[in-house]
């Protein structure tokens, strides 16, 4: 809740902030903090049961919370003042998501079927290391400019990274298993997008934002299954394979700029949602009786959350 206030905070400042645009044969530099909550498709690890026999209760997701990253982005406005190019690196360093939880009856979830966890009493434990970053060149050709509206056309190319580091712990009274999985993608491809501004009152402007891509992207993800630190179940790793992978950004916000002699100022602040579908593969295996019976569970990466940005132009 606390992060809510902090965003309506930020939203009710706007009339002191902005987006900054070069003047034509001008440059521009920007920051941007991120403060994003991630979130994945699958991320429950345990059944926390009421029942010694049969899976009855909650599963257990890992732990959520709040990250931040850091963009930077510099900008080259042609002098005929309809053209720009831009170079975008959004980057959220390593961070990390765990949490333990202690039961009575606890089933295991993403672990192999021959290495049974079926409502043992003791612990499960999960830390999920994320790594992410998208590198974006854009050309934009302004196709509506009056007094108060502008809407930029943009293509180019982006590129993407997005690791995972999963551990998993299952710690019994009769056995213990020790999981490891790991999925990286890398891919770069077309993007497209659009970027418009419309000014509210005395410079106040709405701004927003939509980008797509499509990667030819690089997936690449292991799996290990260790029985009470000696016994290994599994230990697999996928064959290096090309998929085609969308990526999204999506970004709303309001702005303000201060023009002081041959420089603008800037400070804007709003909402974001980066979305990276099917980023995180992660193999599943799903029969005790044939035990290399398995597949390959994709999984959408999305992180949402305010923004704060800060730029000059000269």
């Amino acid at each position: 809740m606390s992060r809510l206030y902090l965003l309506f905070a930020l939203l009710a400042l706007s009339p002191l902030f902005a987006i900054t645009e070069p003047c034509p044969g001008g440059f521009g530099v920007s920051g941007e903090w991120l403060y994003m909550l991630p979130s994945i498709d699958q991320p429950e690890f345990v059944i926390d049961s009421s029942s010694s026999s049969s899976p009855i209760g909650r599963r257990v997701a890992n732990e959520q919370s709040w990250h931040s990253g850091y963009r930077l982005e510099s900008i080259y406005s042609f002098c005929n003042g309809e053209n720009d190019v831009r170079i975008r690196w959004t980057h959220f360093p390593g961070f990390s998501e765990s949490k333990t939880v202690t039961g009575s009856n606890l089933f295991g979830i993403l672990n192999h079927p021959a290495s049974a966890f079926n409502g043992q009493s003791g612990t499960a434990s999960i830390d999920d290391e994320f790594h992410f970053f998208f590198l974006d060149a854009l050309f934009g050709q302004r196709i509506v400019c009056d007094s108060r509206f502008s809407l930029l056309l943009q293509a180019g190319f982006q590129t993407g990274f997005l690791r995972l580091k999963e551990k998993v712990n299952y710690l019994g009274n009769s056995s213990s298993l020790r999981l490891k999985i790991r999925s990286k993608t890398w891919g770069i491809g077309p993007e497209v997008g659009l970027e418009g501004k419309y000014d509210l009152w005395r410079c106040l402007n709405f701004t927003g934002r939509f980008q797509g891509a499509l990667l030819v992207s690089e997936r690449n993800a292991r799996y290990q299954d260790e029985l009470n630190g000696s016994s290994l179940i599994a230990e697999v790793k996928n064959e290096a394979y090309w998929n085609l992978i969308p990526t999204s950004d999506l970004k709303f916000g309001f702005s303000r700029e201060w023009p002081c002699n041959c420089f603008n100022f800037d400070l804007e602040v709003g909402y974001e949602i980066l979305t990276y579908y099917d980023g995180i593969q992660r193999i599943f295996f799903v029969d005790n009786s044939n035990t290399g019976s398995s597949f390959n569970e994709n999984m959408t990466f999305t992180l949402q959350g305010p923004y704060v940005h800060a730029g000059i132009a000269f």
